[in-house]
């Protein structure tokens, strides 16, 4: 999906809840939090964008849920973009570029939706119109931080990794708030083995965005390839104590492995996830 969030103080207190509940896998607290300000507040249209990408998590996206909520709500920009990216999703490429054209139609040329039509393209197969569209979502808005963020992303497809590092920092230099833009920057940089970098942005990521399980996970995948296992079973822990994603507990039972441990108990939770 598309970085199409904005949010002011009150509205970005909101969401930060939705976010690390939804890291911890307590969808339905999240969902409550959102419906209960959903029609009572003036941001109604970030907490509907929300809720939506929550409900789509869940499973519960299908061609039919997403064109509900673009009948529903056509008016809200970046809800129609996010829709985009759902159906990119759910592998539907036909109804994303059905929607791309509606959303031109509608809202007219922007240096966002160039960017989105990059980032089908780039679903396509086809680098080189990505590339041209995201150029020119550049030339028309350079301090458009997902702009640079989906370019980064073309070049970390293709394992251009140091390319796609400088792309990411140019978008966190525009927005250092965005949790998927450090994520990306920190794999770029572990996949060129830079371990003691990758660190320092980690470090800098959790004060910028806030201590997040997925930064402690990225923490213990750094130990894990520096050899330094005791540290990376701690960070671990730290990640699996506020979030239950799958690929932590595959890494905890990597750990394991590699002290000869018994892994019975988290080969049991990570069936239970997947």
């Amino acid at each position: 999906m598309f970085n199409t969030s904005k949010s002011d103080k009150k509205t970005g207190s909101i969401l930060e809840q939705v976010s690390k509940l939804r890291e911890k896998g307590e969808y339905s607290k999240a969902e409550s939090l959102l419906l209960n300000h959903i029609d009572t507040e003036s941001e109604q249209e970030e907490y509907v964008q929300s809720l939506m990408q929550l409900q789509f998590i869940q499973g519960k996206g299908s061609v039919e849920f997403l064109n509900s909520y673009a009948f529903r709500f056509p008016n809200y920009f970046s809800l129609q973009r996010d829709i985009v990216g759902m159906f990119l999703e759910l592998g539907e490429l036909e109804k994303a570029q059905e929607k791309m054209a509606q959303n031109f139609e509608v809202f007219g040329e922007s240096s966002e939706l160039w960017t989105d039509n990059g980032v089908i393209f780039r679903h396509l197969g086809d680098r080189n119109k990505a590339e041209i569209y995201f150029q020119r979502a550049i030339s028309m808005n350079p301090k458009s931080s997902n702009s640079w963020f989906n370019w980064g992303n073309l070049y970390m497809d293709e394992g251009r990794y140091a390319q796609a590092e400088q792309f990411y920092l140019r978008a966190i230099r525009i927005d250092d708030k965005n949790l998927e833009t450090w994520i990306q920057l920190i794999y770029s940089v572990i996949a060129r083995e830079e371990f003691v970098i990758a660190l320092r942005f980690v470090s800098f990521a959790k004060i910028r965005v806030g201590e997040f399980p997925i930064f402690f996970y990225l923490q213990s995948l750094i130990f894990f390839h520096q050899k330094k296992i005791k540290e990376a079973k701690w960070s671990i822990h730290l990640a699996l104590q506020n979030g239950n994603e799958p690929i932590f507990w595959e890494l905890l039972i990597c750990l394991l492995k590699e002290e000869n441990l018994d892994t019975t108990e988290a080969e049991k939770f990570l069936k239970e996830l997947v």
